[in-house]
Order: C-alpha cells, then sequence, then structure tokens
C-alpha cells in the first residue's frame, strides 16, 4: 500500500501555537523597540533657555579682563571652596571676567548690589562680541548695548540695566529685580518684546511711561 509522505510544512498548528503571521508581528515589534531604544541612548546637544546647566558654552575673547553677561537664571556664583556666595535671579546681569577655564570663569560681579567676586560657569556667559542665538542672548546683547553703547558709564537710570532683568507675569522684562520690594521709590525699567526686537519704556516712580 502507497503511504502519503507528510511535510512538516502540512502538520496542523499545535494547540496555543502562535500562527506564522503572529510571530512575524512580534519580530516587527522587537525590532522596533530596539530601534526606538538605540536612538533614545544616543546624545544629543540640548541648549535649554530655561535650564542654564543646558547652554551650549559661547566663544570668549582672547584678552582678559572683558565684559560678559548672564545669559539664564539662576546663576551662582561660588568661592574658593564652592560654597554658595550669591545667586544670580536676574538675566543680563553685568560682570567682569578675570579668569577664564574650560567649564568656569572667575568674575566680578558689576552688577551685584553689593561688590561680589567668585567662580560662575562658563556656559551661562555671554560676552559682547559673541553674541548667542537664543531668546535671552538677544536680551542680555540689548541691555549692553542700549547701557553702554559707547563702552562709557550708562546715564543713572539706564545704570539699572546693569543689574539684569526679571520676567513679570504681563510677559515684559523688569529692571532693578528688586523693584517689588517694599520701599523702592525709584524708576523703573520696562523691557518690551516684539516682533521688530526689544523697545525700552522708563517709569518714574510709578508714572506713566516717558517714552
Amino acid at each position: 500500500m502507497a503511504c502519503a509522505q507528510v511535510t512538516p510544512e502540512a502538520l496542523p498548528p499545535e494547540p496555543g501555537a502562535p500562527e506564522q503571521s503572529q510571530g512575524i508581528a512580534d519580530r516587527f515589534l522587537r525590532l522596533l523597540t530596539f530601534k526606538v531604544m538605540e536612538e533614545e541612548t544616543i546624545p544629543k546637544p540640548i541648549s535649554d533657555p530655561q535650564n542654564p546647566e543646558m547652554l551650549e558654552p559661547l566663544p570668549m575673547p582672547a584678552t582678559l579682563p572683558y565684559i560678559v553677561r548672564t545669559r539664564g537664571a539662576p546663576a551662582t556664583l561660588v568661592d574658593e571652596r564652592s560654597e554658595v556666595s550669591m545667586v544670580l535671579e536676574a538675566v543680563g546681569v553685568r560682570l567682569e571676567v578675570e579668569q577664564l577655564l574650560d567649564h568656569k570663569a572667575y568674575v566680578r560681579c558689576i552688577g551685584c548690589r553689593s561688590e561680589t567676586s567668585g567662580w560662575i560657569q562658563r556656559n551661562i556667559l555671554q560676552s559682547i562680541d559673541h553674541p548667542g542665538s537664543l531668546p535671552n542672548d538677544a536680551l542680555a546683547a540689548f541691555l549692553e548695548q542700549t547701557a553702554h553703547p559707547t563702552g562709557e558709564a550708562p546715564a543713572e537710570n539706564l545704570l539699572l540695566l546693569d543689574h539684569g532683568v526679571s520676567a513679570s507675569p504681563s510677559g515684559r522684562w523688569v529692571s532693578p529685580p528688586w523693584h517689588e520690594e517694599p520701599g523702592y521709590t525709584g524708576p523703573i525699567l520696562e523691557i518690551h518684546a516684539r516682533p521688530s526686537g526689544f523697545s525700552l519704556v522708563v517709569l518714574e516712580d510709578e508714572t506713566e511711561p516717558t517714552r
């Protein structure tokens, strides 16, 4: 009697065994998952204006000392023992760099309420000659150009811009950063950001804008 030969492909699937199409889908999902995990592990350069620690460092002048502005906040000044000496809560605080290393700089804080020196992260600094491309970089450059257009000492009101600016709920930037402290009656400088650029409004003792 002749017997028909049964090949493995012709055997019915065992109970509970996945179908061939399901096996292909599983392999596809495994490959896709591996690809996603692989891409997530590749380091990507990030420059986050909301996180000063994630800013990319900018070029600096070759000759010391020179003037810079902070391009993010908060920024911390530390002493030789790495202890915090001051936290700069404003953007665009004016500093003078006296020593520059790979990742930090020793600065004299011109825009602090009391003269302070210390170490600060290099990537938080922007020099006059090498502005960055982030919104805060443009703001810091505007403060320097407005207060010191010729490099000389600014007018008394504009001197407040050396202290930097703080963000207001209305979306404007305001100087001095301590303008809301009880008892402050001096001028208040507002920086308006428009599509055409920044503009300055000076408020004198809580009066209407003078310009």
